[in-house]
């Protein structure tokens, strides 16, 4: 449970990241 957000946030980031790159 506690790292169900953590993976929530290093996937929007992910996101964001590769929106940025690509």
């Amino acid at each position: 449970a506690e790292t169900d957000w953590a993976l929530t946030v290093i996937g929007y980031l992910a996101k964001l990241v590769l929106g940025i790159l690509g």
